[in-house]
């Protein structure tokens, strides 16, 4: 912006009056306010258009008065029909002693059509002198937001069919191949076929690099972690680094050792791919479910483990390297989980 206005002062200047003049060009959102009490939900969906493959902000504001305690949705609640991107938590309280909550996703809607954010459910705790913390038998106050409804186009526009054209004109009639004619190019067609493929299995057989072994590439990976010292996860952007990196190596191991797209997927589809793995036994499908959902609290709910956590965390993955590395399904129910 700096340089088009040093070479083009009255153009920057007109497109700085129509951005201020003309709010349209924003960004839109859809959003629903909900109050209850002295406490003030407001959910938030942008951009308002959305194509199939874009990523959408979804935030979750609440503002409660002084004196009153907010209880906000777990990560992800709600939300499993979406895969989550990013997760930032934001709290603050102001001046006047107004607490504001704010939760913003990242999602990716994975289907074009009519799709819905489900209503949130927000719990409070009236602490202010002279009111009754919760209604009679009940721990808490609740208010429940408004469901946010949006479409996602299609990239396939709906002209698609109408641009369709027949072919030009009748085909030209193919001569007439005599069966001397015909053998002599099915010879001819068998041969060139295996000297390609005689040369393409050539090269891949002097260009292929030996095939690491998954075991040995994740401890490998493992032991760099072991070898971290004592103040490396002094601070939850260390600890974060951490986890992400532990997280990654199960991942690469288990798309190289059981053949699953491990990397690409997100956590539930990773869990739904496992879970359809003859080779993975159920004690380890229960071992990677539990292991992947506590790293996901870490990488994106703000929680901060300690650092013999993660020196648990360490060794059973280490044993979990150990027992699967040659006999996937040989753990059992009675082995390591």
């Amino acid at each position: 912006m700096n340089a088009l206005c040093s070479r083009r002062p009255l153009g920057c200047f007109a497109l700085l009056w129509v951005l201020w003049h003309c709010p349209a060009l924003a960004v839109a959102a859809l959003e629903q306010e909900t109050t209850r009490g002295p406490v003030t939900a407001l959910v938030k969906l942008e951009p308002e258009t959305i194509r199939i493959g874009d990523s959408v902000d979804f935030t979750i504001e609440v503002k409660a008065q002084a004196g009153v305690e907010l209880l906000l949705p777990e990560f992800g609640q709600a939300l499993d029909q979406f895969p989550i991107l990013d997760f930032t938590p934001k709290t603050r309280v102001d001046a006047d002693g107004t607490t504001v909550a704010t939760h913003r996703y990242r999602l990716q809607p994975n289907r074009s059509g009519e799709l819905h954010l489900p209503a949130i459910m927000i719990e409070f705790v009236d602490q202010r002198p002279g009111q009754r913390p919760a209604p009679d038998g009940e721990d808490a106050y609740e208010l429940l937001t408004q469901r946010l409804s949006f479409t996602v186009a299609s990239v396939v526009p709906d002209s698609a069919a109408a641009e369709l054209h027949p072919p030009r004109g009748e085909l030209l009639e193919v001569p007439a191949i005599t069966p001397d004619r015909a053998a002599l190019l099915t010879i001819a067609a068998i041969g060139c076929i295996a000297l390609v493929a005689a040369a393409v299995w050539w090269r891949y057989r002097q260009r292929r690099p030996p095939l690491a072994d998954p075991y040995d590439v994740a401890m490998r990976r493992l032991s760099h972690l072991r070898a971290l010292p004592a103040d490396a996860l002094a601070t939850p952007e260390q600890m974060d680094a951490f986890f992400v990196e532990l997280t990654d190596i199960v991942r690469r191991y288990v798309e190289g050792r059981f053949g699953l797209h491990a990397p690409e997927l997100t956590t539930e589809e990773f869990l739904d791919a496992a879970a359809a793995s003859p080779d993975l036994s159920a004690p380890h499908r229960g071992f990677l479910s539990d292991f992947l959902q506590n790293a996901d609290q870490v990488k994106f709910a703000g929680l901060v483990p300690s650092a013999d956590v993660a020196t648990t965390a360490l060794s059973a993955i280490g044993q979990f390297l150990t027992d699967t590395r040659t006999d996937p399904v040989a753990l059992g129910e009675g082995g390591h989980a």
